[in-house]
C-alpha cells in the first residue's frame, strides 16, 4: 500500500508546462484507457502502466507500484558482491532508433487516431541521430492504448527514442544480499575491469539461484532522460465543415 500511495502521489507531483507559451501545471501522466477483457490481466496491466512508466515490482510474495523517474542509488555494489563476470551487451541495431512514432487516440481531436513523432522529420536532431546510422531510417512505431493527449504521447516517443540510444545491457551473479533489490531501483558500481566508478544501472531483473547466490540484469541509467522535452504547441485539430447528419430541420408545410 505504501508503494502505490508514493506512486500515486509522484504522478501528482510531475506537472510540465506543456508547451512553449503554455500554461505550467499540466499533469503528464493520466490515464484513460478501456479494459478489454477478453486479455489476459497482466496484458492489461502492461498497457495501463506504460502510460506512466510504472513497474511492477514483486517482493516478499506481494505486487508494489514504482514509477519511472530520476532517483538516487540504493546500493552501490562493489567487487567483493560480483562472484562472475560481468556481461556486458551494447545497443543492437534492431533495438535502435533515430525517430520513433507513438500511435494513440486524441482527445483534443475528437479521439481519433493520431500520432506523436520524435523527432520531427525536419529536426536538427533527426538530421543529427540519421547521420550518427549512416544515413539509415531506423523508426519504431509503437501503439499506446492508454495515453490520450498529444504531449504525454510525444513525451514517450522522446524516451523510447532515448533509450533506445543508450541501451546497454549487463548481467552478473552477486552475493545473497541483493536479493533484496527491486526492478526499477537505481544501483551504483565500482569495479576495476570495465573502470567503472559509481556507474548508474538500474535493475530490470532480481532472481535467485539454486545455490543461493541471485542473478541480476540491468540497463545503463541516465537521469537526463527523464527531463521533460517542451516542444511547440499542438496544432489545433480542424474538423469536417459539413454539416451534422443527425440534425434535421423539422418538416414543415406538409400536405
Amino acid at each position: 500500500d505504501a508503494a502505490f500511495i508514493q506512486a500515486a502521489q509522484d504522478l501528482d507531483d510531475f506537472a510540465v508546462t506543456p508547451y512553449n507559451g503554455g500554461t505550467s501545471g499540466h499533469k503528464l501522466f493520466r490515464m484513460n484507457h478501456v479494459v478489454d477483457t477478453s486479455k489476459k490481466i497482466m496484458e492489461n496491466l502492461n498497457d495501463m502502466i506504460i502510460a506512466c512508466r510504472g513497474f511492477i515490482p514483486y517482493s516478499g510474495g506481494v505486487y508494489s507500484l514504482r514509477i519511472d523517474q530520476p532517483s538516487a542509488s540504493v546500493l552501490n555494489i562493489g567487487a567483493d558482491q560480483i562472484i562472475s563476470g560481468i556481461a556486458i551487451a551494447g545497443t543492437r541495431k534492431e533495438d535502435r532508433f533515430n525517430q520513433v512514432k507513438v500511435n494513440f487516440f486524441n482527445a483534443g481531436a475528437e479521439y481519433k487516431e493520431d500520432q506523436a513523432i520524435y523527432p520531427e522529420q525536419n529536426s536538427e536532431l533527426y538530421q543529427q541521430y540519421l547521420a550518427e546510422d549512416e544515413g539509415e531510417p531506423l523508426v519504431d512505431e509503437v501503439d499506446l492504448f492508454s495515453v490520450n493527449n498529444y504531449y504525454s504521447a510525444r513525451e514517450m516517443a522522446r524516451l523510447f527514442l532515448e533509450r533506445s540510444r543508450q541501451n546497454m545491457t549487463i548481467a552478473f551473479q552477486g552475493t545473497s544480499e541483493l536479493i533484496n533489490l527491486e526492478v526499477g531501483e537505481v544501483v551504483s558500481i565500482t569495479h576495476p575491469t570495465p573502470a567503472w566508478e559509481n556507474k548508474l544501472f538500474q535493475v530490470q531483473e532480481v532472481s535467485l539461484v539454486f545455490d543461493g547466490t541471485v542473478q541480476i540484469t540491468c540497463i545503463e541509467y541516465d537521469a537526463a532522460l527523464y527531463t521533460y522535452d517542451t516542444p511547440e504547441q499542438e496544432q489545433p485539430f480542424v474538423g469536417t465543415r459539413l454539416p451534422d447528419p443527425t440534425i434535421v430541420d423539422a418538416v414543415t408545410s406538409l400536405t
